[in-house]
């Protein structure tokens, strides 16, 4: 076999921090409370030691190179790599030096968030990486526009469809009707993180036009990067902005990120996921939404259109503007009313997980 294992160095480094479990779209992990101590309590456990910003640095270099080491030691074929902070930035480096070859996917060609310091991290895991996995044709043309030395060894490889969600169509009613969403009314989803990129404010605008007078907007999971900060509202700029425009009683809000198993009984409950994106690299919502047969309202946005073109339940917004996001819902409520149902999911069976390891497996080992 070329590949003996897929390394997963986050088992290696539990003690940084990092879980072996990937996250759901959106989700965040629990953090478990701590038990206070009483006022009079007297502690026997040691003081710890403050570190030194030198000596704190020392030691993540420090572990970075076992890291590296570690996996030479175990003559592991490829090191799989993803998200760069998790290893440390001069992880791939010290690969290469070793002679251990790496992959990472880019889920991001650019963080949200951009800055010098996080262009400079990007520049160097780009240039250290053996392979660079991508998820579409689109998110290939955008890491090569800004970093054309990566293209012989740029891979596009999608993502899929999902696997660890159940289908609970029973659910639906019963959460209809503790959202207070009417039978007959069409509901909308925008959940995960809720940040600027993903237009929230248009989509928001867009319940203020007539012909979407009976479509509800359900916003589930947290703000980032918004102007309105609050410790006691996490949806504190959406409830800004639907206040504004006179739409509250249309908006249904759960300021919260949602595990697994609400996650998907919402989307059950769901008619439309908007995504409306006015940028973005791939989205694993989209992927979500196609798992749970749900009508999809969508710019062309990090490959959507790489994705929907086996896909019957969809509109591509020709922008993420407040006119063609009501167009894109209205086209929605019309489809939904007359459909028969979307084609059976082993159509796409290019989007099977299976399917992409071995693909992508292949496409690395021809170009190692």
């Amino acid at each position: 076999m070329f590949i003996q294992a897929i390394s997963r160095p986050y088992q290696y480094c539990l003690g940084l921090g990092i879980t072996s479990v990937s996250p759901s779209p959106g989700y965040q992990p629990h953090t478990s409370a701590v038990q206070q101590k009483a006022p009079d309590a007297v502690s026997t456990e040691p003081t710890p030691v403050r570190r030194s910003g030198l000596r704190t640095l020392a030691r993540r270099k420090f572990l970075e190179l076992e890291l590296a080491a570690h996996l030479k030691r175990k003559r592991y074929d490829l090191v799989w790599t993803q998200w760069p902070d998790i290893y440390g930035h001069n992880f791939w480096g010290l690969c290469r030096l070793l002679g251990v070859k790496t992959a990472h996917t880019v889920h991001n060609v650019l963080p949200h968030e951009e800055s010098e310091a996080n262009m400079a991290t990007l520049r160097r895991v780009y240039k250290q990486c053996h392979h660079l996995i991508v998820h579409s044709e689109y998110s290939r043309k955008e890491l090569l526009s800004l970093f054309p030395e990566a293209a012989r060894k740029t891979i596009v490889a999608p993502l899929g469809i999902y696997t660890i969600y159940p289908r609970t169509p029973e659910a639906r009613e019963r959460v209809r009707r503790d959202l207070k969403v009417g039978r007959d009314q069409l509901a909308c989803l925008i959940c995960g993180g809720i940040r600027p990129y993903k237009n929230i404010d248009s989509s928001i605008a867009a319940l203020a036009d007539p012909r979407c007078a009976g479509a509800v907007l359900i916003i589930a999971g947290q703000e980032a990067g918004f102007p309105e900060r609050s410790a006691s509202d996490p949806l504190a700029h959406t409830r800004s902005v639907a206040r504004s425009l006179g739409v509250e009683p249309q908006l249904r809000l759960i300021p919260r990120f949602l595990g697994r198993l609400e996650l998907s009984e919402l989307f059950e409950a769901a008619d439309v996921l908007l995504l409306p994106y006015v940028k973005g690299y791939g989205s694993g919502l989209l992927l979500l939404g196609m798992t749970f047969r749900k009508y999809i309202v969508t710019t062309d946005t990090g490959g959507a259109c790489e994705y929907l073109k086996d896909y019957p339940l969809h509109t591509l917004l020709a922008t993420g503007e407040v006119s063609d996001i009501v167009d894109g819902i209205t086209l929605a409520e019309r489809a939904l009313a007359s459909a028969t149902g979307v084609a059976d999911m082993s159509a796409f069976g290019e989007l099977r997980w299976a399917t992409i390891a071995r693909n992508t497996l292949q496409m690395i080992a021809r170009g190692c």
